[in-house]
């Protein structure tokens, strides 16, 4: 239920309307939220702190969680000096790791055994107590009103500098320290994928060097109006700039990377978490990166491309196996301005098969009990899309009554691709719509 409701309420919801309830702001922590024309290093923040979850040893059995606001700890920046590469993880908005979180923990350190590269995820979702009077398009408009976006890419690259500028320092280090940014590849999910880019930038302009790829996992769409994220995922703010587009709907569709593949994934029923074609980008980046499937896109939007069952992450990428999609992919400049396809329709069996446990829903929420989310909780009389009026419109048939009248003329008036309004919750065409008065 809970990722149903953040799939069709916030990824849709939020990509059309989040920036009506954001604004330039001003002040030196507050600056405006046109874009990235100012000085990052100019920003203070105050709020919520930035965590970072980390896998570097193998004889870890939990993520070592490090929480970072203002400034980075030495002790992270050591145990990252550890003479191997790094892979970071920006995940998606809502959610924030910690030692409940075993399944993502245990798809993390087996990412770590099949690339040897050491593994952070970055989390920058508010607290719960920050969080819980905003509707999650609330929750989005202020981290991008309030730099947060900025201010979590600002951390990352003051870490990867940390651990850069220390290695360079020790002379008789092991050669493979992380002593050039070649050597760190950088995923984002969803919002994370602004995030990851963000990082990319800052980096870029303060050494004049590039991480090694860049892979944004279906990227959420900008909103229109109000706070808007702009020039964030584009060429050349790394090495190498794949993006996988998966939700037509949710997602950025234009072609902004080097490499855009276009996935063709038609939901199964009574899938729960993995079914949505938003989420499916996830699963795709923990395939390939642990090395349980390769896959491989074919030049053309409606190519099919190539899905292998591998054997384990010590497994050697097959031979001529052009277009590889993930984090183990390589720049192919005679691909430059092509488009790219993968279709899972009728390869679930080979696909889902190979995910196997890591389809549950505590890969996203943890394992401690899932509560209800309160933004859908009807315990509660206000509305669920701007979290401000009392919820009054009745929809029917469906009989959900969880929004206002004013988010429902909104609502209404977007574009989609069928004619028929539909209820933001359950998706059900609207054929009536009753008011309460008063």
């Amino acid at each position: 239920m809970i990722i149903f409701v953040y799939t069709v309420i916030c990824a849709v919801f939020l990509s059309e309307r989040n920036g009506a309830f954001g604004g330039a702001i001003s002040s030196k922590n507050s600056m405006p939220i046109t874009g990235d024309d100012f000085n990052i290093d100019e920003l203070v923040y105050q709020g919520d702190p930035i965590k970072f979850s980390c896998i570097t040893t193998d004889s870890q059995h939990e993520f070592y969680i490090t929480d970072v606001n203002g400034s980075i700890p030495s002790a992270l920046v050591e145990r990252l000096t550890n003479g191997k590469d790094l892979s970071l993880f920006f995940h998606d908005f809502m959610y924030t790791v910690d030692s409940s979180f075993d399944l993502l923990y245990a798809f993390a350190k087996e990412w770590y055994q099949a690339s040897e590269k050491n593994i952070c995820i970055v989390s920058y979702a508010y607290s719960k107590s920050s969080s819980k009077p905003l509707s999650m398009n609330l929750i989005l408009s202020k981290m991008v009103a309030t730099r947060r976006l900025e201010y979590a890419a600002k951390m990352t690259r003051d870490l990867l500098l940390g651990v850069r500028q220390n290695c360079l320092n020790i002379k008789w280090y092991k050669r493979s320290c992380l002593k050039h940014l070649s050597q760190v590849d950088v995923t984002g999910f969803g919002f994370g994928a602004h995030i990851a880019s963000r990082t990319c930038q800052y980096l870029f302009e303060k050494t004049s060097e590039k991480v090694r790829l860049l892979l944004a996992l279906d990227p959420l769409r900008s909103p229109p109006i109000g706070a808007r994220i702009k020039n964030t995922i584009k060429k050349g703010i790394a090495s190498y700039v794949q993006v996988i587009h998966t939700s037509q709907m949710f997602g950025i569709w234009d072609k902004i990377g080097d490499m855009d593949i276009y996935v063709k994934y038609e939901p199964e029923k009574n899938l729960l978490a993995i079914n949505d074609e938003h989420l499916v980008a996830f699963f795709i980046h923990l395939a390939t990166s642990t090395k349980r499937l390769f896959m491989a896109a074919k030049v053309s939007v409606n190519g099919n491309g190539t899905v292998l069952r591998s054997n384990g992450p010590t497994s050697v990428q097959p031979i001529n196996f052009d277009y590889i999609i993930g984090v183990y992919g390589r720049h192919d400049w005679v691909c430059d301005g092509d488009v790219f396809g993968l279709s899972l329709i009728n390869r679930n069996t080979v696909f889902w098969g190979a995910i196997g446990n890591f389809s549950k829903h505590e890969i996203f929420l943890g394992t401690q009990a899932l509560e209800k989310d309160k933004s859908v909780s009807e315990d509660s009389d206000d509305c669920i899309l701007c979290f401000e009026n009392e919820k009054n419109a009745l929809l029917l048939p469906c009989n959900h009554r969880e929004i206002c009248h004013s988010c429902w003329d909104m609502w209404e008036d977007m574009p989609r691709d069928s004619v028929y309004s539909t209820c933001p919750i359950c998706r059900q065409e609207v054929d009536e719509v009753k008011i309460k008065s008063g």
